[in-house]
């Protein structure tokens, strides 16, 4: 059974791939990053949106 928090997760992960401006490895590397757990840095937020697509944020 998934949480509340796994449900909302989900429901916003499938609405951002929807979204054409969003690019897919933008959203990809944002649940990778959420996923992982813990309190994102902001360093690492401005990576994945900021990195080209064929680099992956650490």
């Amino acid at each position: 059974m998934s949480t509340l928090q796994d449900t909302i997760a989900k429901k916003f992960f499938d609405s951002l791939k929807e979204i054409k401006e969003v690019e897919p490895h933008v959203v990809a590397q944002l649940q990778a990053l959420l996923d992982a757990g813990g309190k994102p840095k902001v360093d690492d937020l401005v990576k994945i949106f900021t990195s080209p697509p064929d680099q992956e944020a650490k």
